[in-house]
């Protein structure tokens, strides 16, 4: 589960849970749940707030990070423009001092999306060009940078994880299926994932993760990204059962791929195609036997995990990551397919 510098104390009831502002804030004023259920939580707050410091002091102060080149509402990396200019900025390499600079900024980016999730998409794709990163590598970077700055001098940088519903755990999974990217050719799917303990509360865990092997159909991408979202869904709840949270009904996941969704609750739509992520559909179809996950279909344009498999043009991404932060309810159109 991500760590999160503000902790819900799940001893109380979620309604008493005011909106917790995370990711560049300072680290809540304790939780008796932080003892309570075991110091290693405590260990893991203390240990990101310590890197937030280091964060802090490489980027300098936040308030003096320079926005002039950001639009009003600034995208996480700015779209993809494949102008001579930056085509030139692509064939040069940075040297050893300024590779070291970018993974240290890249690593330390990635702390933050435990917390400011919307953002993963961009890390991640950064993140590829580790190794060998280019001036327009370094240039999205700190492009990235200038809009974390921008969510922390607006406020939106926060989460909302709790309110007036009971715990009853909700998610979403979309994968993009081998999407195109100028680095590489391998082809493999991007999953993005979602879980919240409410519909209209934020997404508490979130998943941005490119697949370990290529897949032939989208049907199979669908069902090797559903597996990845099932694996951390399943252990949650029972951890909130032994908080006294217990999830007595289904965990409804809510995804857009009709036949794989019909390969599952036992309609027609499984082929040949699935045979190479049998034992993934096996593990999922028996959590949905068991009663533990049930599924709804939910369009593309509304499901907030779509916004973290891929950048998003500026209308959709506000739209979705609103949804990801919890600062807008999740639109809940979906149906059963049965």
């Amino acid at each position: 589960m991500p760590k999160c510098n503000v902790w819900t104390n799940m001893t109380t009831p979620l309604q008493s849970s005011p909106r917790r502002s995370t990711g560049l804030s300072s680290v809540g004023t304790g939780s008796p749940s932080l003892t309570e259920y075991g110091g290693d939580a405590l260990t893991e707050i203390k240990q990101e707030a310590a890197v937030l410091d280091l964060l802090n002091s490489t980027f300098k102060d936040w308030n003096e990070v320079d926005l002039s080149s950001l639009p009003k509402v600034p995208l996480p990396v700015p779209p993809r423009n494949l102008s001579k200019r930056y085509q030139e900025l692509m064939k040069v390499i940075l040297p050893s001092d300024q590779v070291t600079e970018y993974q240290s900024k890249i690593g330390q980016l990635n702390w933050l999306t435990n917390t400011i999730h919307k953002i993963m998409p961009a890390q991640r794709l950064k993140a590829r060009r580790n190794a060998s990163p280019n001036a327009l590598d370094m240039k999205h970077v700190d492009h990235i940078i200038r809009h974390v700055a921008y969510l922390q001098r607006t406020n939106n940088h926060g989460m909302i994880i709790g309110g007036g519903d009971n715990v009853e755990l909700v998610a979403t999974v979309d994968t993009s299926y081998a999407p195109s990217d100028v680095h590489s050719n391998d082809l493999k799917s991007i999953t993005g994932a979602t879980i919240h303990l409410s519909e209209k509360t934020g997404s508490m865990v979130s998943l941005c993760k490119r697949h370990d092997y290529t897949t032939d159909s989208s049907m199979a991408a669908e069902g090797v990204g559903c597996h990845l979202l099932v694996k951390r869904l399943l252990p949650l709840r029972v951890f909130l059962g032994e908080l006294g949270f217990e999830q007595t009904n289904p965990t409804i996941i809510y995804m857009d791929n009709e036949p794989y969704l019909k390969a599952i609750t036992g309609d027609r739509g499984a082929s040949h195609k699935s045979k190479h992520i049998m034992i993934k559909l096996h593990i999922v179809r028996e959590a949905y036997e068991a009663g533990q996950i049930d599924f709804k279909h939910m369009l593309t344009a509304n499901i907030p995990s779509d916004g973290l498999t891929k950048l998003l043009p500026r209308q959709e991404y506000n739209h979705k990551s609103a949804m990801i932060d919890g600062s807008s309810p999740m639109i809940m159109e979906g149906k059963f397919l049965k």
